[in-house]
């Protein structure tokens, strides 16, 4: 279960994939997906950083190896997503698949993610977070001049 972004080229339709390791092909994963939004959530000023700590804690010590704790994270998943989304319109096409992001959605996904990396970057503490992941979906966002298919 997850996401599959494929860039779209210039007439909106869907790049076709042809390796395994396609420039125009960038997977995450249903954990991944939804911290990549409650960064970029936190980086645009929707969440507060009070939230966006209790937020990190959560993640940090959920055991999601248990049912019953995996399904508290996803209902924490689709909390946040409702609390947000009003704030971060531009989020919308990355919350389910089957939908299309514009490029000024990509850009502004990514500006968002950039900067609550700056706010991580900058902070003594830092979370457990894949932050080389989160910078190459930052540059594959940036480099979607036409938009992008989640599927």
């Amino acid at each position: 279960m997850g996401y599959d972004i494929v860039r779209l080229n210039e007439k909106g339709d869907v790049t076709k994939i042809t390796e395994v390791n396609d420039d125009d092909y960038f997977r995450l994963n249903i954990w991944g997906m939804n911290e990549a939004r409650q960064l970029a959530a936190w980086g645009a000023g929707a969440i507060s950083n009070e939230r966006m700590m209790e937020i990190f804690a959560q993640n940090n010590s959920t055991n999601t190896n248990q049912f019953v704790d995996m399904l508290q994270q996803f209902v924490s998943i689709m909390t946040e997503t409702t609390e947000h989304s009003k704030k971060t319109p531009w989020l919308e096409p990355f919350t389910s698949n089957g939908n299309t992001a514009s490029r000024e959605q990509c850009w502004a996904f990514a500006e968002a993610l950039s900067s609550a990396v700056d706010k991580l970057t900058a902070s003594p503490v830092m979370p457990d977070i894949d932050l080389d992941y989160i910078i190459d979906f930052i540059d594959y966002l940036n480099n979607s001049a036409h938009g992008v298919y989640v599927g």
